[in-house]
């Protein structure tokens, strides 16, 4: 077969140089092959990754079809009836008689009862009482700065639940 490609008359160097650079082009063959496995490996990653999580968002999209990623139940001060307490719903903040928006919602270990998390801030440009709001505008208590809100906590030795900012002034 080798004399056929290199031609008929062809010297016995030019067989044997033939012969040594198939040998040496099948010796490599392995190394290939390794990176190319190396190189479908990552495409496959790369591709195929998000498909496996494909079957996860499915059930989390029905879950929040059905609950409306609901953490609990609040009662409508207007209606009276039960309504379910999301992130960003409003309720009625009995310590300072405001309506407030649920920034965060904290779940009581022993009852297992959730409750949503709101305050009023004032607003250091207008000195209006506003519901605390994500970015809303806030006076930072340490330095005086006007910050944007970043969330809200319940303060555990008073109760009261505080607006926080990650961003200091």
């Amino acid at each position: 077969a080798i004399e056929k490609m290199v031609g008929p008359g062809a010297s016995q160097s030019a067989t044997v140089d033939l012969r040594s650079a198939m040998e040496q082009l099948a010796s490599t063959y392995p190394a290939l092959e390794s990176q190319a496995s190396k190189l479908r490996k990552g495409v496959d990653a790369r591709v195929l990754a998000p498909m496996d999580k494909t079957a996860e968002m499915g059930s989390y999209a029905r879950e929040l079809a059905r609950t409306g990623r609901q953490m609990g139940r609040v009662v409508d001060p207007v209606t009276d009836k039960e309504m379910a307490l999301l992130i960003g719903c409003s309720m009625y903040d009995e310590a300072t008689k405001h309506d407030v928006l649920v920034l965060a919602v904290q779940e009581d270990e022993d009852t297992g009862y959730s409750e949503g998390l709101g305050c009023t801030v004032v607003d250091p440009v207008s000195g209006s009482v506003v519901s605390a709001t994500i970015g809303g505008r806030m006076r930072d208590a340490g330095s005086g700065e006007t910050v944007p809100i970043t969330g809200v906590y319940r303060e555990p030795t008073t109760y009261q639940v505080i607006a926080t900012s990650s961003l200091r002034g």
